[in-house]
This record gives structure tokens, C-alpha cells and sequence, in this order.
């Protein structure tokens, strides 16, 4: 077995879990993301990280790391603890949506961050339609593994159009 091998090998492993999570949150086996609240939560536990560390880097304190730590460790544990109460105390459920739910938000923020970028150089203008393609891809991905159309946003899911 060549190193190719072994890497196709640990890809596919990697990535059957999210395909099973995604496939099971269409199906509603499991809950991804309750509502849009909770898709927002997700979101800033994942982006918050760099304002809150711009902020110590110009601090340079160690209180306000300490802040900045706890502040995010909150935000997981929030995060974990609505993904357990949405899949009815399952652990497996909870593991699965979590699986799912991480890899595809921290998708799709850095294909907008990217996004942005290219918005912010002039240069690049050839490229910014292949920064595109990931947010046109997962933003109907995710919006439909929303179970309750409720929340900050009110938005029509792709499968109610």
C-alpha cells in the first residue's frame, strides 16, 4: 500500500461520517441544526475566535487571553449541549450532528471569508468565481439540514422553493 493509498484511505474515512450526517439530516434521523439560532451559534463560535484574539493581541494581557478562552469555551460547550437536547440525549446522534454540523460551518466561513477577499483585491478578479462555488454548494447544503425554518434570519429553504 503506497502513501496514496494510505492518504485516499484516511479522506474516505474522514469524510463518510459528514456524508452519513448530511444524508441523515435530510432525512431527519437526526437534528444538524435546530433552527437558524442555532446555526448562528455555531457560526460565532467558529468566527469569534479572530476578533477576540485581534483584541489580545493588542492588549497582550493575560486576563484578557483568559477572557477570550473562557468566552469560547462557553460558546463549545453551548454548542454541544443544544446539539445533545436537539437529538433527544442520544450520544451517537449528538456525535454524528456535531460531526457534520463543524466541518460544514467552518466550510463555509472560510469560502466567505475567501469570498471577501477577493472583493477587497482588485487583482483578483479572475479567481473570485472559483471562491464562489463552495457557498453555492454549501449554502443550500446547509440551509436544508436546518429543521426549523425559525429564528434571527427567516429564510426559504432551497427545498420549500
Amino acid at each position: 500500500m503506497g502513501q496514496n493509498d494510505i492518504n485516499s484511505l484516511i479522506i474516505i474515512v474522514l469524510l463518510l461520517p459528514l456524508i452519513i450526517g448530511i444524508i441523515c439530516g435530510w432525512q431527519e434521523k437526526i437534528v444538524v441544526f435546530r433552527d437558524y439560532n442555532d446555526l448562528f451559534m455555531v457560526f460565532i463560535t467558529i468566527i469569534l475566535p479572530i476578533p477576540l484574539f485581534f483584541l489580545y493581541s493588542l492588549a497582550a494581557s493575560k486576563i484578557m487571553l483568559a477572557v477570550c478562552i473562557f468566552i469560547e469555551i462557553f460558546l463549545i460547550i453551548e454548542v454541544i449541549c443544544r446539539t445533545y437536547q436537539n437529538n433527544q440525549g442520544v450520544i451517537i446522534y449528538t456525535f454524528l450532528s456535531l460531526y457534520t454540523k463543524i466541518p460544514l460551518s467552518v466550510l463555509f466561513i472560510f469560502s466567505l471569508l475567501k469570498l471577501l477577499e477577493h472583493f477587497s483585491k482588485p487583482e483578483s478578479k479572475r479567481n473570485e468565481g472559483f471562491s464562489f462555488i463552495p457557498l453555492l454548494i454549501l449554502t443550500p447544503l446547509i440551509l436544508n439540514l436546518v429543521k426549523n425554518k425559525t429564528g434571527i434570519i427567516k429564510w426559504t429553504s432551497i427545498r420549500n422553493i
